[in-house]
């Protein structure tokens, strides 16, 4: 019979703590990297630089490529296949002559890779690494051309004097009177509000803003409606994107660029309402945005017909310092609008433009209860030079011109579309 081996208890205590000793080993083993994922930013003749900080023994391989890597070693297992690019947006404010360049990281400056991209230049949008140490890929180049299509000027815009006066004042005066603001200690403009309804030439006035101080090919224009998406992230990454876009472009022009937001109250909508779950991470964002405007340079301007709706946080002093309200037209300002509108169009014989705009801004205001926009009373212009575009094309291509005829089919068809006579029409050429 064999005798049974009785352990003391500082024996079972010991096995036990080698034993806990053992297992600690194991977990660390198995919680240590195996492969990683890294890029490669440059290669000498002995061995390569990766994103990871490890210097790989092998050197055939170029800047850009991404590898899986033994960080115990060093030893490439293999080159990956181009990967999804995740990482950050940002702008580069110089490129130097070996293969690196240097930009802002929060507020820092940095010298990266530029990896595969040997033609970047100052001011270009990139996305650098989740190390932010190789640049992945070149998003956007800033396009300094000249515009095509004409810029839209003050001129350009009928009525609303009095906001116009206040975007000079806002935007047009600190950028050519630089040195008399600096004397006064008074910074630029970061961020304007433009409310009223619809239809009313809020974003005419946005892009005439960007004219005037010589950045109408910097005018970045968003729609509030458009930067918000389902998925966790995007929505973030698009308001940064825009103000990404606008210090490339003041690396680039020398001169502030300019937001327009559109719809903004679809956008920036107060925090707390029940029904708003993505502006708890939106405003925010935006909010960080504004605050370093001075370093991007750029200027905000909002547009909304429902200012009630947009958080208080944004639209206070030091982030919005201007709030100015677009009026509906009244009907000499409304007779401005159609002049522009009107203006290159042929004209019938025996009849002039102001003539015909007289008349026809005078029977849409005696008739309807309309609140008119600028929108509606260039749509009049368009209807009646419709009406003659198919009676000149019945007329065997003959160029009539615009008359009166065409100005009362084309209030007459406003009138039934948009809005209640105030009392029955029946109105004839003659009247006209």
């Amino acid at each position: 019979m064999t005798k049974e081996i009785v352990k003391t208890k500082d024996e079972i205590i010991n096995e036990l703590y080698e034993s806990n000793k053992e297992m600690q080993a194991e977990l660390a083993r198995l919680g240590e990297a195996g492969l990683e994922c890294a890029a490669v930013i440059s290669t000498s003749d002995k061995h390569s630089i990766l994103s990871n900080g490890i210097y790989a023994i092998n050197n055939n391989y170029k800047p850009g490529q991404n590898v899986l890597v033994y960080p115990r070693t060093g030893q490439v297992v293999e080159v990956l296949p181009d990967i999804p690019l995740v990482g950050e947006l940002f702008v580069l404010d110089k490129v130097l002559d070996d293969g690196y360049a240097e930009l802002r990281v929060k507020g820092e400056r940095k010298r990266v890779s530029t990896g595969k991209f040997q033609d970047l230049k100052v001011g270009d949008v990139v996305l650098l690494d989740n190390s932010n140490k190789i640049i992945q890929a070149l998003i956007e180049r800033v396009n300094t051309a000249p515009r095509i299509s004409k810029p839209i000027t003050w001129k350009d815009i009928g009525g609303n004097e009095e906001a116009k006066e206040r975007l000079i004042e806002a935007i047009e005066l600190p950028h050519k009177h630089p040195k008399l603001y600096k004397a006064y200690t008074q910074r630029n403009t970061k961020g304007i509000l433009l409310k009223g309804p619809p239809g009313c030439g809020k974003t005419l006035l946005g892009k005439a803003s960007a004219t005037s101080i010589g950045a109408e090919d910097g005018f970045i224009s968003i729609k509030g409606p458009e930067v918000l998406d389902p998925y966790v992230g995007v929505a973030e990454a698009n308001i940064r994107s825009a103000f990404i876009k606008a210090r490339a472009y003041k690396e680039v022009a020398g001169r502030p660029a300019v937001i327009f937001i559109d719809e903004a109250e679809a956008l920036l909508t107060a925090r707390g309402r029940q029904y708003n779950h993505m502006g708890q991470t939106i405003v925010p964002t935006f909010l960080t945005e504004m605050d370093g405007i001075d370093d991007s340079s750029a200027i905000v301007i909002l547009s909304t017909n429902r200012d009630d709706m947009l958080d208080p946080a944004i639209i206070r002093d030091e982030r919005i310092d201007f709030q100015v309200e677009v009026k509906r037209p009244l009907i000499n300002e409304a007779k401005e609008i159609m002049i522009i509108h009107l203006n290159g169009k042929p004209i019938a014989p025996k009849h002039d433009s102001i003539g015909l705009i007289e008349l026809a801004t005078e029977e849409l205001y005696r008739h309807t209860h309309l609140p008119f926009s600028g929108a509606l009373l260039a749509g009049c212009v368009h209807k009646a030079v419709a009406h003659a575009l198919k009676r000149d094309i019945a007329n065997n291509g003959n160029i009539t011109g615009l008359s009166p005829v065409d100005f009362e089919w084309a209030t007459q068809q406003i009138i039934k579309q948009d809005g209640k006579p105030k009392k029955e029409i029946q109105t004839t050429s003659a009247n006209w």
